[in-house]
């Protein structure tokens, strides 16, 4: 395959030179090239319509959930099929999102002594039964690691099941 070549041509500038051959004197095209370059031709201007604008919609007022914790707990249990439901993630949406450099609140020895009351009371009232009893380690102190740190029992260390009461 041969490929076709063309030779760029060369364009010869012209210069207009001031000759006899002339009709016009050298101060009258002068001014008419600055005539011609102070003439300046817009374009029309053309006005855009404005955008109808849709009236914006008042904002709805958000429903704030007026159910207790409590109530919440027992109604997630209940809206699950028979059997044994894992608690611990479900206590954890309960509380607001953890905030920058700041532990979850879940973590904290108040919280935990308040869900293991909360836990006990709607055990004992028979709304949902708590597996094991094992939100009764909910706020215990407990050593950990190689230095025997101590901590406290939280629903980030304690797995919490329950059922439908019977």
């Amino acid at each position: 395959m041969s490929k076709a070549t063309t030779k760029p041509t060369k364009v010869e500038e012209t210069k207009t030179e001031n000759t006899v051959k002339d009709s016009a004197p050298v101060d009258t095209m002068v001014k008419a090239k600055e005539e011609v370059k102070d003439e300046v031709i817009q374009p029309p201007t053309v006005k855009a319509e404005e955008p109808v604008k849709a009236p914006i919609p008042a904002p709805t007022p958000t429903v704030k959930d007026e159910r207790t914790d409590e109530q919440k707990i027992v109604d997630f249990v209940n809206s699950r099929p028979a059997g044994v439901v894992k608690l611990n993630d479900f206590l954890k949406s309960l509380y607001p999102p953890i905030s920058f450099n700041s532990p979850a609140q879940y973590m904290q020895i108040g919280e935990s002594k308040r869900l293991k009351k909360m836990l006990q009371d709607l055990h004992d009232s028979g709304e949902i039964t708590i597996v094991n009893n094992s939100h009764s380690t909910l706020g215990k102190p407990y050593h950990h690691g190689e230095q025997q740190l101590s901590a406290n029992h939280n629903i980030a260390t304690v797995e919490i099941f329950a059922q439908k009461s019977l």
